[in-house]
């Protein structure tokens, strides 16, 4: 699919007897360039054609390979679109258009995996694919601090397929300790014990034959983040011993999971420089409403290109769903940091309506993974831009802490055709609790998670201004 064949929308979204509407897929490479600007050229053109008013940019997260992240837009709006309809809601005054973002969020692509060409044949530097498959530069990355002959092995593994068990197992696990190791330790509160490590890389092992949307799954099974956790308890290990119970399922799959601080970072990044241009240049519109929405390292794509929107722009609304970053961001000081407010913070006033996340304290990845893993002291609050007592709690996971008195609510995640309530005037966010609606982490494609984008679109209507 080259760019020349696709420069406009991928498809249209069904809306019954009103007019269809448009699903626009934006990729960017690892340093946020836009690898796709003729299309984007021609969405920034169709929203300020004057024919639609509202324009809804999506990310999806880690580990999404091009089929999933157009699998996970495609129903997500087909269906909200006919939630609206179901609702009786659907009028002409909505007229809206949906950008679909693809970003390098999977390392080491296997065949079948690599996304279509989307370069710009005017623009001969936009010439790899997507995932930049093979996609050695992750792998590079991991390897970095390693010694040459651990390096060598770890690319050996990573080519091989099938199980791996006994001592190539064991050696995999080590390597893979060391790389985590160079993250987690001796950093600003952000320590973790050897048996941490260990469970981590076994549950990791046995999780890893689930990482992937399978044709006819049902909902809630698809990848989309951190791959999801066995639930039933296991024995603590202590540390990486050959003959255990090590065992890893697909090696592909535990190495891609090492890269939980490569890829949270590189959210950030594209965040921050490619899609923080096109949030400007779509808020700037007249009278066009934007709302953005991600999930799980989706969530920090999105903070960061709103925390880069200048004052006194503001998109209209922001839903975060399952968001893999740290429940602190938002919150005014962080003592662990010498009392400087949350990464994200700054962001709460760049929104019209309050800014939407959803939690669940079923989602396995982000309540029993994310701790373990995301220990930098970085990760406190997200200052660079899972249990509740846990400085690395995830805001997935436990919704905000540490807000001000009265600038968070905290309610039940609605079906339709129970509609949520204004805020009150000193709200920022509202913690949409998924106990009915969200059973694991990626389970945020359902008529709970699109009905509550449906109120969004309504508050924001209700509201009025775009800024």
């Amino acid at each position: 699919m080259a760019e020349d064949a696709a420069a406009g929308p991928l498809l249209m979204i069904k809306r019954g007897g009103l007019p269809d509407f448009p699903l626009y897929l934006l990729s960017f490479d690892k340093q946020g360039l836009c690898t796709s600007p003729l299309t984007r050229a021609a969405l920034l053109a169709d929203a300020a054609s004057g024919g639609f008013t509202d324009l809804h940019i999506y990310s999806h997260g880690w580990n999404n390979v091009f089929d999933e992240a157009v699998r996970h837009y495609t129903e997500f709006f087909t269906e909200y679109a006919a939630l609206r309809i179901t609702a009786g809601l659907e009028a002409r005054r909505y007229r809206p258009l949906v950008a679909g973002l693809i970003w390098p969020s999977t390392a080491l692509l296997a065949p079948g995996e690599e996304p279509p060409s989307l370069a710009s044949p005017s623009d001969s530097r936009h010439t790899t694919a997507v995932g930049e498959a093979p996609a050695l530069p992750e792998l590079a990355a991991l390897a970095s601090d390693l010694s040459p002959a651990d390096a060598a092995c770890l690319e050996a593994l990573a080519t091989r397929f099938g199980p791996l068990e006994g001592a190539d197992a064991l050696t995999l696990a080590q390597i893979l300790e060391q790389v985590l190791c160079r993250h987690t330790g001796g950093d600003s509160e952000g320590t973790v014990s050897a048996g941490d490590l260990a469970m981590l890389l076994q549950q990791w092992g046995t999780s890893a034959a689930g990482n992937g949307a399978q044709p006819g799954a049902q909902p809630g099974t698809q990848s989309g983040a951190p791959g999801r956790l066995p639930l039933a308890e296991e024995p603590v290990p202590t540390k990486l011993e050959a003959g255990g119970v090590l065992r890893f399922v697909n090696p592909r799959e535990i190495i891609r999971k090492a890269t939980v601080f490569l890829m949270k970072d590189r959210a950030g990044t594209v965040g921050s420089t490619g899609v923080a241009h096109l949030v400007h240049e779509a808020v700037a519109v007249d009278g066009l409403r934007v709302h953005l929405a991600g999930h799980s390292y989706g969530a920090k794509v999105m903070l960061a290109a709103l925390a880069e929107l200048p004052a006194p722009l503001r998109v209209t609304s922001v839903l975060l769903l399952q968001a893999a970053v740290s429940a602190r961001c938002f919150a005014p000081r962080i003592t662990e940091q010498d009392g400087r407010p949350g990464g994200y913070r700054e962001v709460l006033a760049k929104t019209v309506v309050p800014l939407h996340v959803t939690f669940s304290a079923q989602d396995a990845a982000l309540t029993r993974f994310y701790p373990l893993a995301l220990r930098r002291g970085r990760d406190i609050a997200e200052v660079e831009a899972g249990a509740p007592s846990t400085l690395f709690a995830a805001l997935g996971a436990t919704g905000p802490q540490n807000m001000a008195p009265g600038e968070l609510d905290v309610m039940p995640l609605l079906d339709c055709p129970s509609f949520y309530k204004p805020a009150a005037r000193q709200v920022y966010v509202r913690a949409l609790d998924g106990a009915q609606g969200i059973h694991d982490h990626g389970d945020v494609r359902n008529r709970y998670t699109e009905w509550a984008l449906v109120n969004l679109v309504l508050a924001g209507m209700a509201a009025g201004a775009t800024r």
